[in-house]
């Protein structure tokens, strides 16, 4: 999908140093883009903040924008990128909360318990798929926090990575799998049959 006439004109005023025709451009995407980026880091200035960086990225690479996608898919995804940006940035500074009933975790990993108590208790089981998914390498954190944290599609996830949706499909399996590879590293068989009782 080509960009529009429209937004082609807008993009070349732009690039020629037009600011209106770049404010238009971000009058004209910046609700649809917050929408999608609050899926993704929660808080509303959160998400202004990344909006504001997403149109940022935008103007200093608007010369490198070729017209063979849609301009919204190519600022969509500057935008999934800075919100996956600060939700690391969160994730270092242990502000991304991941507390049950907030996130859900239980979907990262199948056949983890969502019933409290247990040989591994709830909280305790929280804290285990954090630390699995805190060790993730890319591309593996950055999708699984997309799909968990933000509930993109696995639509959403392909265009926004640029990646065919099959691709995307494996790279989650293979996320959650490194995550059941490690926390079985951690805990042993049975300390990860205790954490996956559903699985025991």
């Amino acid at each position: 999908m080509t960009a529009p006439t429209e937004d082609r004109a807008l993009v070349i005023a732009a690039r020629e140093g037009s600011q209106d025709a770049f404010r238009t451009i971000v009058e004209r995407y910046s609700a649809r883009l917050h929408e999608v980026v609050l899926r993704i880091v929660k808080e509303r200035s959160d998400a202004e903040e990344v909006v504001q960086e997403a149109f940022l990225r935008c103007w200093r690479n608007l010369k490198g924008f070729q017209f063979d996608s849609a301009l919204y898919t190519w600022l969509y995804r500057i935008a999934v990128n800075a919100a996956v940006d600060l939700a690391k940035k969160q994730r270092r500074r242990s502000a991304l909360s991941l507390d049950a009933g907030e996130t859900p975790l239980h979907a990262a990993l199948p056949g983890c318990s969502e019933t409290p108590g247990g040989p591994i208790e709830r909280r305790e089981a929280i804290d285990w798929v954090r630390a699995a998914i805190a060790a993730l390498p890319e591309p593996f954190h950055s999708i699984l926090v997309m799909r968990e944290y933000g509930d993109l599609s696995y639509e959403e996830l392909s265009v926004s990575l640029g990646i065919p949706k099959g691709t995307v499909e494996s790279r989650l399996f293979r996320a959650r799998l490194k995550m059941r590879e490690w926390l079985q590293e951690q805990l042993g068989e049975d300390g990860l049959a205790d954490l996956l009782p559903s699985e025991a």
